[in-house]
């Protein structure tokens, strides 16, 4: 469920034109599915 939960609040925005910028709506997208999954973020190395 936690699963679906993470993927559908990603995919309600594919069709939705907010007026963010791209890499500011990745940043927003990818906190709400960690936090849709109660799991943090992986550390990502450069």
């Amino acid at each position: 469920l936690a699963v679906h939960a993470s993927l559908g609040a990603v995919q309600s925005t594919l069709f939705y034109r907010s007026g963010v910028a791209p890499d500011q709506q990745t940043a927003l997208l990818d906190a709400m599915a960690h936090a849709c999954l109660g799991i943090s973020p992986a550390l990502r190395v450069p």
